[in-house]
C-alpha cells in the first residue's frame, strides 16, 4: 500500500488551510516585505492558482509600499482577490530626501483603497511627515464599521489628525507614533479599550489642558494605555496629583525618558488616579529613581492600590559606574507598601543599582514584603556578580531564619554564575529569554 500522496491531489480545504498557516498576521503592520505564501504558492502551479485565487480569505492581509509603481499593481490583485473579506490594509510612503512622490500621485494611489474602506478591520500608515496629510486624507469624512485597529507612524508630525468623521463604532485598538497631539478629541475615541502613545509631544489647548489629559477622560472603556511622549509632566501645570483618572485601567506602560531629573519617576506616579490596574511597567528608569520613588514619599493615597506586577526596565547606563551617584544614591528603608500595597511580582531589568535595590527590598535587613512572591531580575553584564552575591545571601539568611524565600526568574547568564549554588542548595530558580521579557515590556 502506497501511503504517499502527491500534494496536488490533497482536497482543496487542506492546501488552503496549509497555505493560511504559513501566513504572519502577527507581523502587522511592522512586516511589509517577506515572503508571502499566498503569492508563492499561486504562482507554484494551475492547481495551486486555481486554489489561492478561489480562497478570498487568502487575499485579506493587503500592503503597499506607494513609491514602487509594482507594489502598487500588487496592492490591487489583493483588494481585488480579497472579493467581500474583511482586510488587514498596511499602507507606507517612506520615500527618501528628493524622492518624495507628489501629493497628488498619493491620491491617485490611495484611491484604490477608497471602495473598500468599509470592510477594514485593521489599518496601519507609515509615512514620513511631510507625504502624512495626502495619505490620512482618503480616511478623514469615511465610516469604517469593521475597523478594530489603527496605528499611525510618523517623525515629528504636527498637524491635527481627523479620520473616519463618519464613524468607527468598533475601533478599540489605537497606536500614535511620532506625532504632536492635537485637540479636537475624535469621537471614536469612546469605544477604545487599548490606547498607545509612542514617542509623541504633548500640547496644551487654550485653557492649560494636556492633549493627554483631555484623551484619557474621553475613553471610558480604556483598559490597556501605554505612554511614551515627551514633555508630560514637567511644568508646574502637570504636577498636580491624581490629574489622570481612569477607573477602567488593567495595564498601564509608562516611559521616563527626556528631561529626567531625580523626581522624574515619582512625577510621573503621582499623576495617575488608576485605583483597578494590576499590572505597571515602568520603561527608562534609572536605579536612583526607583529609591526615590520607593522611599518615604507622602503622596494623599495609595497610588496604586491594585498592582501585582511591578516592572522597571533600563536601556542600560553609566550611572553605577560615577562616584558621585553612587554616593549619594538613596537608601530603600522599606518596601513601598504605601504605593503597591498589593503587588506580588517585581521585575528589574537592566537597572543600575540593582543589588542595592534587591538588597534594600528582600535582603537580611529589610522590612517585610508580605505579598512578594517572585522576583524576576536581568542585570547588565558588569553588576551580575554583585547580584548573584546578593540573591545568594539572601537565600542563606532567610533560610536560616525560617522566612519564606521568593521565586527568582533570573536572566541566562545570571543563573549560569551561580548554578552549582543554586542545585547544592536545591534552590527553585527559573530561567526567562530576556529578549522576550523587554519585548513585553514595549
Amino acid at each position: 500500500m502506497n501511503d504517499h500522496v502527491p500534494i496536488f491531489s490533497l482536497p482543496t480545504e487542506l492546501l488552503i488551510a496549509i497555505i493560511a498557516a504559513a501566513q504572519d498576521f502577527q507581523a502587522f503592520p511592522s512586516q511589509l516585505d517577506g515572503w508571502k505564501p499566498e503569492w508563492t504558492m499561486s504562482r507554484v502551479s494551475r492547481r495551486f492558482r486555481d486554489v489561492s485565487l478561489a480562497a478570498s480569505s487568502l487575499w485579506r492581509l493587503v500592503q503597499v509600499d506607494l513609491i514602487s509603481e509594482h507594489s502598487v499593481e500588487i496592492f490591487k490583485l489583493y483588494l481585488a482577490r480579497s472579493q467581500g473579506c474583511e482586510i488587514w490594509v498596511n499602507l507606507r510612503e517612506l520615500s527618501w530626501v528628493g524622492e518624495t512622490i507628489e501629493h497628488p500621485s498619493i491620491a491617485e494611489r490611495l484611491s484604490h483603497i477608497v471602495p473598500h474602506i468599509g470592510r477594514v478591520q485593521r489599518l496601519g500608515i507609515l509615512s514620513n511627515p511631510e507625504s502624512m496629510n495626502a495619505m490620512l486624507e482618503p480616511f478623514r469624512d469615511a465610516e469604517v464599521p469593521y475597523l478594530e485597529y489603527l496605528q499611525l507612524h510618523s517623525t515629528c508630525y504636527s498637524c491635527p489628525v481627523e479620520l473616519f468623521l463618519s464613524g468607527a463604532p468598533k475601533l478599540a485598538f489605537f497606536t500614535l507614533s511620532g506625532f504632536t497631539h492635537h485637540f479636537p478629541i475624535p469621537q471614536w475615541a469612546a469605544s477604545l479599550t487599548h490606547l498607545e502613545l509612542r514617542g509623541c509631544e504633548d500640547v496644551m489647548d487654550a485653557g492649560g489642558n494636556s492633549f493627554f489629559a483631555a484623551i484619557t477622560t474621553h475613553c471610558p472603556s480604556l483598559v490597556h494605555l501605554y505612554i511614551g511622549t515627551t514633555a508630560i509632566l514637567y511644568g508646574p501645570h502637570n504636577i498636580s496629583a491624581g490629574q489622570i483618572h481612569i477607573p477602567t485601567l488593567k495595564t498601564l506602560h509608562i516611559c521616563v525618558s527626556y528631561g529626567r531629573n531625580s523626581e522624574a519617576l515619582l512625577e510621573h506616579v503621582a499623576f495617575f488616579d488608576t485605583p483597578a490596574v494590576t499590572d505597571l511597567a515602568v520603561d527608562y528608569a534609572h536605579g536612583d529613581d526607583i529609591s526615590v520613588l520607593f522611599g518615604p514619599t507622602i503622596l494623599p493615597r495609595p497610588v496604586f492600590p491594585a498592582v501585582t506586577s511591578l516592572s522597571f526596565a533600563s536601556r542600560g547606563c553609566t550611572c553605577g559606574l560615577e562616584i558621585e551617584i553612587r554616593r549619594n544614591r538613596r537608601r530603600i528603608p522599606a518596601p513601598p507598601l504605601h504605593l503597591f500595597p498589593a503587588v506580588t511580582s517585581l521585575t528589574l531589568v537592566n537597572e543600575c543599582f540593582m543589588a542595592n535595590i534587591v538588597e534594600d527590598l528582600i535582603g537580611p535587613d529589610s522590612q517585610p514584603w508580605p505579598l512578594l512572591q517572585t522576583v524576576t531580575l536581568c542585570p547588565t553584564h558588569k553588576d551580575i556578580q554583585e547580584v548573584n552575591a546578593v540573591i545568594q545571601n539572601v537565600v542563606r539568611t532567610r533560610r536560616q531564619n525560617g522566612e519564606v524565600v521568593p521565586k527568582f526568574r533570573l536572566s541566562p547568564k545570571l543563573c549560569e554564575v551561580g548554578e552549582d549554588y543554586w542545585v547544592e542548595n536545591g534552590v527553585d530558580v527559573d530561567i526567562f529569554d530576556p529578549i522576550e521579557l523587554v519585548r513585553a515590556l514595549g
